[in-house]
């Protein structure tokens, strides 16, 4: 049949294994028509009207981290060679499954319920069960990541159809998994914190106050420069860099007086300013991001604190900690940089009795209506 969506028409038609195949044919719809017929007498003669090229999965995945590595975040980037590297791991499985045009609806099924039961380790790496790596394993993926892998394979094969490798996206029809409502973080009393920092030794004892006192995101920590902290007017900035773009977009954080003075001891005598200075660099001179856990799990083992396992977690104490020092959800909001104040109000959960005693001043009886005569 010919449809018109909006001004565009289309050709729709299903073919052998009963996939609908949509195509786009222009805004006139007389094209649509002969377009029809030529499609009509294809499938008459037992052709493929609309056969894509044939691509095999590995060659086309390869292809396709190539194309975005120009045009990803790094982080971006890594996050989407893992879902890659899970969704081949899951093909060698099914051996038939050879180009990229034989993957079906069920095979991404399938994929689901093999991510749910496969043993990973934390850094999402499967493990074999009993192995020495097998120590800090969790079982399966979690509803959250699973849809993310879903929804960036549905990606992914949105631009093998623009590339003629796909005439449907076999993640189309496959349903999101349903995820519970958002857990109460994690957060750190401030003895803890105290514990937490006794037991860190440096430069980690300084990042996380730092982190403490700031609220700043792992990723925004390691990659701050020192012409991002501006002591003249006591703020940091958190900027775009050539190979990093921060979660939220650019935003400006206040020093407090503790904040200062660390950065202050940190700074260097003397420093190139046509070169880019990390504030809390490597041996190599690049970003802490792969050491920091570990000196967090560390330190948190000596400190007796071993429920914390993140180093989310000292943001998620920053904003708790804000809170409960009377501070506003919108001003931790701006802040943690949050882009919609519905996240911070994750944290109003932890504080009922704040609640109970703000609604108090709502008395409008007699007694009070004296009062205010």
């Amino acid at each position: 049949s010919v449809r018109k969506v909006g001004k565009h028409y289309y050709v729709d038609y299903r073919d052998a294994d009963g996939r609908r195949i949509r195509k786009s044919v222009g805004n006139a719809k007389v094209v649509a028509e002969q377009f029809l017929k030529k499609v009509e007498g294809e499938v008459a003669t037992g052709k493929h009207p609309l056969a894509p090229n044939q691509i095999l999965i590995a060659e086309f995945f390869t292809k396709y981290l190539q194309h975005i590595r120009t045009t990803k975040s790094p982080s971006t980037w890594k996050r989407y060679r893992a879902v890659v590297d899970h969704f081949q791991r899951y093909l060698t499985s099914l051996p038939a499954r050879r180009k990229i045009s034989d993957i079906k609806v069920r095979d991404i099924d399938d994929f689901k319920a093999w991510r749910k039961q496969q043993s990973v380790n934390r850094n999402g790496q499967p493990v074999v069960p009993g192995s020495e790596s097998d120590a800090n394993t969790k079982t399966g993926a979690d509803p959250v990541t699973i849809n993310f892998e879903i929804n960036t394979l549905r990606t992914i094969f949105n631009v093998a159809i623009k590339w003629g490798y796909l005439l449907t996206n076999p993640t189309r029809e496959v349903e999101r998994l349903k995820v519970k409502k958002s857990q109460v973080p994690n957060c750190l009393s401030q003895e803890d914190c105290h514990k937490l920092l006794e037991a860190s030794p440096q430069p980690f004892r300084d990042m996380f106050t730092i982190y403490l006192c700031t609220g700043m995101r792992l990723a925004e920590l390691t990659n701050l420069e020192w012409s991002d902290v501006d002591f003249a007017n006591n703020i940091i900035h958190i900027r775009h860099k050539p190979d990093w773009n921060p979660k939220s977009g650019e935003r400006t954080i206040p020093m407090n007086s503790q904040a200062r003075a660390i950065l202050k001891s940190r700074l260097p005598k003397s420093l190139n300013k046509q070169r880019r200075t990390l504030v809390f660099a490597g041996n190599n001179g690049m970003p802490m991001t792969k050491s920091v856990r570990p000196a967090l799990l560390k330190a948190a083992k000596e400190a007796g604190l071993p429920y914390l396992t993140r180093v989310h977690t000292l943001r998620h104490t920053c904003a708790s900690l804000l809170l409960m020092h009377g501070k506003t959800v919108f001003e931790v909001k701006e802040l943690l940089g949050h882009s919609d104040v519905t996240t911070t109000m994750i944290y109003a959960h932890l504080f009922p009795s704040k609640l109970a005693s703000a609604v108090e001043v709502l008395d409008f009886s007699e007694q009070k209506k004296s009062e205010h005569k």
